[in-house]
């Protein structure tokens, strides 16, 4: 416990340092759209059985900035329904299967970050089993809206922020705990070789984008680069889940070079609460010799704690904890409160919340750093100015004020040496388009080193339309000549001063080579559309997309999807199975059918379409899956839409 109360004195006395030879933080606070001087913060309040108290109201909380009473002028409670209960059915499919249009409409779907510190895990079968377990319990909580990612430390493979639970849980799979051998202090690292950190050249196994230079540093680095990343993302509570064995970083009294460590963890606690982001720490040793303190541990409860979430320490059933992370999280208040001291210094200000509840435990982050004077900000040397709409795309997180769908689809080009990606993107105005309105789009496709390997530039315009086609998206095609590989497509869209984005994941097959392939799957509304593509599209799909996803049961909706053999080989039949789930996990539909080998072109190519039996369904969700088999080799495609 020395060491732990150590820890906390050192911390507290590096608050608010200037951090030499870092780049700034962003100049910023979490804000509401109120104004620009409140500051917003996200409070959980827990009963003595960890529950979350709900009902409270605005008169109900005090806030504290460095020990004085601020007045509060914004309150808002959050509520976000279970993942089952927001789609209305009991289906594992509601949770394990991703919708296939991305969207930045959810304004209370919750933001994820999964970190494994595969830096600190250590080779040991148990642990990285539990490690892996506790991951997979974070995206089983998931909501099929709610956006998450993986982070590792060291050498892991990282997953970008994604609504697909199945890429989640490959990247979660990777895990490897190092083989032991890594420093864990920057001076036991170079104390007698250099004067300083060792260098990039010197061994050190990750990359960084700060200045430190030791292994303990990839930990620091990848969360700060998270927090960052989260500081893009819109307004409210972001989750951070760190499943670590934790640093053991040597804070005793004794030990006077502490500074570059102190100034690392000081810019990490900078950047969890400029981003708002609640850190929930879960160490998958389980219980060990060592008991329930020392170094290891003690980091895991300050980084927890200073930013107003909880570490899970000490049990053989780490995993058990994630519920409670989630309730936390799906239950809390937003508050904000407009600071009585007006100097714009960047210090660090501290924050308690109390609420009038008996026996009610609060959890909110420890502080905030003041905005600078705009004096300061302006010597610093500032990036080009970005348009609004490559703002939206180059940010790490999707959103914006201006709400859209979107969903893609690869077929084979002409060649089969590449691609053609489709990209469908569907506006809503509100309100309805009465005059002709302009809407400004960027799509890029990037790759997993984040390079851009394809992009359109488009302006549309958009033109008035009947009454009864208010419920239907403008849908907008976009098209991109792209490898066989992974991607996430980005698309940023302005109009009438609002922007916005989304970020889909894509992949794109290699249609020449793979014994069998398959486009996206593509659905088209009939009855709501012409019922044929447009001109510059019907070579590729023979039905109009729409990103519609909410169907009523009179409508005539209609799935496409392509298949393609290999050429290396003559065509053989394939078989196709396609059935509709609903969200009783009730099988309403289920047809098999074949393509046989005279049906593939000289392409190797040949197409399927279903009319989905939408006056059979009830209302509700539901699941279209279609399997194309040959041999030992399937291809599956889903597609979740509702009835209505």
């Amino acid at each position: 416990m020395r060491r732990f109360v150590a820890l906390v004195a050192a911390l507290a006395g590096c608050v608010g340092i200037s951090l030499l030879g870092q780049s700034s933080p962003p100049e910023q606070q979490p804000l509401f759209r109120a104004g620009i001087d409140v500051v917003q913060i996200d409070v959980s309040v827990l009963d003595k059985n960890r529950r979350p108290v709900k009902g409270l109201t605005q008169a109900d909380f005090v806030v504290l900035e460095n020990g004085k009473p601020q007045p509060t002028v914004a309150f808002s409670p959050v509520e976000i329904p279970d993942a089952l209960d927001s789609v209305g059915g009991s289906a594992p499919w509601l949770r394990e299967v991703g919708p296939d249009v991305g969207t930045n409409r959810a304004a209370t779907r919750r933001i994820v970050v999964i970190v494994m510190d595969d830096a600190f895990i250590p080779a040991d079968p148990a642990i990285m089993k539990n490690a892996k377990q506790i991951a997979r319990s974070v995206v089983e909580q998931l909501g099929p809206s709610d956006l998450a990612a993986v982070a590792y430390t060291l050498v892991g493979r990282n997953q970008d922020i994604t609504t697909d639970h199945r890429r989640l849980l490959a990247s979660i799979d990777q895990v490897v705990g190092h083989n032991g051998g890594l420093p864990v202090s920057p001076f036991s690292a170079s104390r007698g070789t250099t004067s300083g950190p060792p260098s990039m050249s010197q061994g050190s196994p990750c990359s960084f984008r700060g200045p430190y230079r030791w292994p303990a540093a990839c930990v620091i680095d990848t969360l700060v680069t998270a927090a960052d990343a989260l500081a893009t993302g819109p307004s409210g509570r972001k989750t951070l889940v760190y499943i670590s064995t934790g640093v053991p970083y040597d804070f005793t009294m004794d030990n006077l070079e502490l500074s570059d460590d102190l100034h690392g963890i000081n810019q990490l606690f900078r950047s969890l609460q400029l981003a708002n982001v609640n850190l929930y720490a879960i160490d998958p040793s389980g219980v060990t010799a060592e008991g329930i303190m020392g170094p290891r541990l003690d980091t895991l409860r300050i980084f927890s704690e200073a930013t107003g979430g909880s570490a899970t320490l000490f049990t053989n059933a780490p995993w058990n904890a994630v519920p409670q992370i989630f309730r936390e999280n799906s239950s809390y208040y937003m508050l904000g409160f407009r600071s009585t001291n007006p100097a714009a210094d960047g210090h660090f200000r501290r924050i308690e919340v109390k609420v009038d509840r008996p026996d009610a435990e609060v959890r909110t982050r420890s502080g905030y750093y003041a905005p600078k004077s705009d004096a300061r900000r302006s010597s610093a040397k500032r990036a080009p100015e970005q348009s609004p709409v490559e703002k939206a795309i180059t940010a790490a997180m999707p959103g914006g004020d201006l709400p859209f769908g979107v969903t893609a689809a690869a077929f084979s080009s002409r060649d089969r040496s590449r691609a053609e990606l489709v990209v469908v993107s569907g506006f809503r105005p509100v309100p309805p388009v009465t005059t002709p309105q302009t809407i400004d789009l960027v799509t890029s496709a990037v790759d997993a080193d984040g390079k851009i390997r394809g992009s359109m530039r488009q302006t549309i315009r958009l033109q008035p339309r009947g009454v009864d086609m208010g419920e239907v998206p403008y849908d907008v095609i976009s098209r991109l000549l792209l490898s066989p590989g992974n991607y996430q497509v980005r698309v940023g869209a302005t109009s009438n001063g609002n922007t916005g984005s989304v970020f889909i994941d894509a992949d794109v097959p290699d249609f020449s080579k793979s014994a069998l392939s398959a486009s996206g799957l593509v659905l088209g509304d009939d009855s709501r559309s012409a019922g044929r593509s447009s001109d510059q599209l019907i070579e590729l799909v023979p039905i109009q997309p729409t990103t519609a996803r909410e169907f009523r049961s009179t409508s005539t909706v209609t799935a496409f999807l392509r298949v393609y053999q290999g050429s290396s080989r003559p065509p053989g039949a394939v078989r196709l199975t396609a059935k509709i789930t609903d969200g009783s996990n009730e099988i309403r539909f289920d047809q098999t059918t074949f393509l046989e080998s005279a049906d593939f072109s000289g392409a190797h190519a040949a197409d399927y379409r279903l009319d989905l039996p939408m006056s059979k369904l009830e209302v509700g969700p539901h699941l279209l899956t279609i399997e194309a088999s040959l041999g030992r080799t399937t291809v599956r495609r889903d597609s979740r839409f509702t009835v209505r």
